[in-house]
């Protein structure tokens, strides 16, 4: 792909929009128990005197909802730090949910050339590392353009050019006009990648902190912020899980490459999601080079 046949993009794009992440769903959520007033802790005793009756009485009627949800209500008033810290876990839980869900469709394991319960006990792991990233990474969970974590699938197991046919945005299929030999010579770029068939891409930043930088001046500042730039297959798994980002802007895959020349990339062609490559030393205002915080394997 070069980028003079790159779809034109307008210099003057529109201004990127906030993209919401499970990082955002806490907000700024209460205040630390130095800050409140000293009479609320006989407060929060109170209450958490009631709610343990109430959670008591549901449960002597057999009403074992009413009675979990007064028992959340409970550990809340006991300890809110905690509360939102279980509480980002299981926000967690649900998008890693979310994502085995769609990466274990038919279509999948079929691309795969595995049986479907073979295939799925591939991810069955990462589902361990979930409360670890929670932990690590509630300190950072209201950064503006980061997503959590990602699931990345090897191309030993779903080459690219299978599964970008299986994306879709707005009813229009992903594709790639590069063979598979030309996607094999993508070789990661300065980059370590956990053992396995599958793993986490930790903490990604799209690309809009890249906007308008080439690749090779992008990943300068990646590595600079102690990141890392993501490959082909991290890319794809971007778009698979999110493939609004780009109705927002374009995203290189700066960390795989052919040579030092071609960069792998994932645009709109016609609405459609595209794969291809690019030179290094191309830059447009509505590309990003995207990034991830860490990776994490079985």
């Amino acid at each position: 792909m070069n980028p003079e046949k790159l779809q034109h993009i307008p210099e003057s794009a529109e201004a990127p929009r906030e993209e919401a992440t499970a990082f955002e769903a806490f907000g700024k959520r209460g205040q630390r128990p130095g800050d409140r007033e000293k009479k609320e802790p006989q407060i929060e005793s109170e209450q958490a005197v009631s709610l343990a009756r109430e959670a008591e009485d549901a449960f002597a009627r057999n009403d074992f909802d009413t009675a979990l949800e007064k028992l959340r209500e409970l550990r809340k008033a006991a300890n809110p730090e905690a509360a939102v810290e279980s509480e980002y876990h299981e926000q967690l839980l649900k998008e890693f949910e979310r994502q085995v869900a769609t990466i274990t469709k038919k279509e999948y394991s079929e691309a795969s050339g595995m049986k479907p319960d073979e295939y799925g006990k591939i991810f069955e792991p990462l589902k361990e590392r979930i409360r670890e990233i929670a932990q690590r990474e509630k300190e950072t969970k209201e950064k503006e353009g980061h997503i959590p974590f990602v699931i990345v699938i090897k191309s030993e197991v779903i080459a690219p050019e299978k599964e970008m046919p299986l994306i879709e945005l707005e009813g229009k299929k992903g594709f790639t006009g590069m063979s598979a030999d030309d996607i094999k010579g993508l070789k990661p770029y300065e980059v370590k990648l956990p053992e396995g068939k599958a793993y986490l891409a930790i903490d990604i930043e799209t690309g809009k902190t890249t906007l308008g930088k080439t690749p090779d001046e992008a990943i300068k500042q990646i590595k600079k912020e102690d990141r890392s730039a993501l490959t082909i297959e991290e890319a794809v798994a971007l778009i698979t899980h999110h493939p609004e980002i780009l109705k927002d802007h374009y995203v290189w895959a700066s960390g795989s490459r052919h040579g030092v020349g071609k960069v792998a990339c994932v645009w709109l062609s016609e609405g459609k999601p595209k794969l291809g490559w690019g030179y290094s030393d191309y830059s447009n205002s509505k590309w990003g080079s995207a990034s991830c915080g860490s990776r994490v394997g079985h």
